[in-house]
């Protein structure tokens, strides 16, 4: 063993063989001839890795954090009044009644997108709306083909509900009737003419034959 221990000339080369010691006089020897040291352990007697934290020293992502200073998302996402394009907003909540230089937001229900128009666009604020209960709160509006659209004059005479008395029906059916007794009459007038001509074609023919 003391071979081994002499083959040792650093402190921490010796510790760490087992059996061995560092002596008082400096050299390594066997643990029962070393005077004034006992079996040192290497972990106590040498600890590089205490004596220096490059880590803890410098933290490059606490000392510099580039997302910290400027977040791209959050730069990015449309806030209202910020006179942000209307085709970023992507939803009826952010879009409707936002404007972008001097034009105003609207949603168009049928394709899920926000369109620039004018305040008071009626066929705009109409395509809005993607229910019937929608578009029966706007008393401009009117549901057709699945879509809310803007109604017109043609629309309202169209909708509007015609009602009519029980006078206005009975005139109506003595209509219909008086006509059609009309008809049989001029039918019937018009058989008893052609019905003459013919017996008076028969008294010439009779005549003839005599």
């Amino acid at each position: 063993m003391e071979h081994v221990c002499d083959q040792w000339g650093t402190q921490a080369q010796c510790v760490a063989e087992s059996g061995c010691a560092w002596d008082n006089e400096g050299k390594c020897k066997e643990y029962g001839d070393a005077e004034g040291y006992g079996t040192p352990s290497p972990a106590s007697t040498a600890a590089p890795a205490s004596t220096a934290a490059p880590a803890s020293t410098a933290s490059p992502a606490s000392t510099a954090a580039p997302g910290s200073s400027a977040s791209p998302a959050s730069s990015a996402s449309p806030s209202s009044g910020a006179n942000t394009d209307c085709e970023d907003y992507t939803s009826r909540a952010t879009c409707s009644g936002n404007t972008h230089d001097g034009k105003t937001c609207f949603w168009k229900a049928t394709g899920n997108v926000c369109e620039e128009g004018t305040a008071g666009d009626m066929e705009k604020v109409c395509g809005e709306f993607a229910t019937s209960t929608e578009c029966a709160s706007n008393s401009g509006c009117l549901f057709d083909e699945g879509q809310c659209k803007q109604m017109n004059s043609l629309s309202k005479l169209h909708n509007k509900t015609t009602s009519y008395t029980w006078s206005q029906y009975f005139w109506f059916g003595a209509f219909i009737f008086g006509n059609v007794i009309l008809g049989m009459l001029c039918a019937w007038s018009l058989l008893k003419v052609l019905n003459k001509r013919r017996q008076a074609d028969n008294y010439v023919n009779l005549d003839i034959m005599v």
